[in-house]
């Protein structure tokens, strides 16, 4: 499957080699501004046709649902034992019912996973929709006063149970807590249903028509319950609104990690920030571990967008003398067939530590700047989120696959286990089950993804799908170097390691001992 456009970032990025000594030309600035502009026309333009159908259901809905609860007065008496419901009466309270919750559903699937200002506006209106609701009821004579009271109950407990997803912080905590909300006001008006539907049958002798509360609302609250079953929804929108694309989502997703900055001052700042190294000047301690090295930093050098070989792309939770030995072996690749050493984008010693917000924003830019992404895939690879965005972003910023080279990290003695391990986590990959060092950048990018894409699954199987061309290719490449009788040897690599092991002896390189680390961009990655 082809993932490079034929007008891309990667395209814009490439550097000829008259241009490469002035960096980018104008025209190719140009055309990379014009990309990351569409990419952020393409997030807007999800957000408009995708919430604003779902706000014109539930304007629909709701209108039709007002005229409608003011005619049913007129005829409804829902005092206790009064004229047994007739069919017509159970037609309209199903339609209210549905109506109801066809109101309140699409409504608050308005807001994408990120959009933190509408789900705001959602809440306020969730709380004055029960107004008209409570001044109809109030006034009507036909109405229990029983049913009067249960309903201003219900409505003070929306209104009290507002403040707390209202006072969340990020897209994620506010979309944790207004799910639960909702279902827990859709709940009381279905237990209130039941409880009417119970005394009617046993003291009346009659089925009410509240039976349709609690059946259509208690079919709402089990489509809501689950995250995935919204996700369908929403990505049914998508699809009605035209907006459900692959090219549509990919730039959307990459404008959500670039975010709504303008083109321009994103491109000029990573023009400032986009660093390289000269690989053959690391050593095993450089990449041993993720403990921040103002020093590295000071040895990379300002590089331009197109002058860079490689992305590296790997988990520090990976066995660092294996990714190591793998690092070296492409590196001695690479210097057989162009006679140099290879510069590359390292996290731990391109990333300025002192200001780690920025460069991560400008992470897309970065990546696009380099001509291969080099992925030191071991077992945990698959398992950190900022991995899998690096090699989603890459494809679709229009880097091609056939510019991946795919680097296998396992473990001496254990190699089968380890691919085993590898491709059973490409088999059930999925974004839920991913960690980041923040436990704010998990839920932002997180975000990201269910905005651009509508749903994880979507996104899971995009990532499983190029996981599996990268992972067939490899074992195309490892069985052909077998049968011509290659082999690794770690050597090299022990001699080389055997000062820094020493001096670390002490030191515990277990995945808990990472995580007690300070934040820096090389934990963030």
């Amino acid at each position: 499957m082809a993932y490079a456009p034929t007008s891309s970032l990667g395209e814009a990025l490439e550097v000829s080699p008259c241009e490469g000594s002035s960096g980018l030309s104008d025209r190719r600035s140009r055309n990379l501004e014009a990309q990351i502009m569409e990419g952020q026309r393409s997030m807007r333009r999800i957000r408009q046709r995708t919430s604003g159908l779902f706000l014109l259901f539930s304007t629909i809905a709701g209108t039709l649902y007002l005229a409608l609860k003011i005619s049913a007065d007129l005829v409804v008496n829902d005092k206790a034992c009064g004229t047994p419901s007739k069919p017509a009466m159970h037609a309209l309270t199903a339609v209210l019912a549905l109506l109801f919750s066809i109101r309140y559903i699409a409504l608050n699937l308005a807001p994408l996973a990120d959009d933190v200002i509408l789900m705001r506006c959602v809440i306020v209106a969730n709380s004055l929709l029960e107004i008209p609701d409570c001044i109809l009821i109030f006034r009507s004579p036909n109405t229990h006063a029983a049913s009067k009271w249960m309903m201003l109950g219900t409505s003070i407990f929306v209104w009290v149970l507002s403040v707390w997803p209202m006072i969340g912080k990020s897209a994620a905590t506010i979309q944790a807590r207004l799910w639960p909300m909702l279902v827990g006001f859709l709940a009381v008006i279905t237990s209130s249903s039941a409880i009417r539907t119970v005394y009617m049958a046993f003291m009346c002798h009659t089925l009410s028509s509240a039976v349709w509360w609690f059946i259509i609302l208690g079919i709402t609250i089990l489509v809501l319950c689950t995250a995935r079953s919204r996700e369908r929804l929403q990505a049914l929108a998508r699809r009605i609104g035209g907006v459900h694309g692959a090219t549509t989502m990919s730039g959307a997703s990459i404008a959500g990690l670039v975010g709504e900055c303008p083109a321009k001052d994103i491109l000029s700042e990573a023009s400032i920030r986009f660093h390289c190294l000269d690989l053959g000047g690391l050593s095993f301690s450089d990449v041993a571990d993720n403990t921040p090295d103002p020093g590295l930093f000071r040895r990379s050098s300002i590089c331009k967008f197109g002058q860079c070989d490689a992305f590296i792309s790997h988990s520090w939770h990976d066995d660092a003398i294996a990714k190591w030995e793998a690092l070296q072996s492409w590196r001695r690749t690479f210097v057989a067939q162009h006679g140099r050493e290879p510069r590359i984008w390292f996290d731990k010693g391109c990333l300025d530590q002192d200001d780690i917000t920025r460069n991560l924003r400008c992470l897309p830019i970065f990546l696009t700047g380099c001509t291969r992404l080099v992925i030191l895939c071991g077992t945990t690879y698959l398992e950190r989120l900022w991995c899998v965005m690096e090699l989603f972003t890459y494809l679709h910023a229009g880097g091609d696959i056939g510019r991946i080279d795919f680097l296998r990290v396992v473990h001496e003695g254990q190699a089968e286990a380890n691919w085993s391990c590898i491709t059973s986590a490409v088999n059930t990959f999925d974004a839920r089950s991913c960690n980041c060092f923040l436990s704010a950048d998990l839920e932002r990018m997180l975000a990201i993804i269910c905005a651009a894409y509508g749903s994880l699954d979507v996104f899971n199987t995009t990532v499983q799908r190029i996981m599996r061309q990268l992972l067939a290719r490899e074992a195309g490449y490892h069985k052909q170097s077998r049968c011509l009788g290659f082999t690794s040897s770690r050597k090299s690599v022990s001699e080389d390691t055997s000062s820094f092991s020493s001096s670390s002896s002490s030191s515990s390189s277990s995945e808990s001992d990472v995580e007690a680390q300070p934040a820096n961009a090389c934990t963030l990655l």
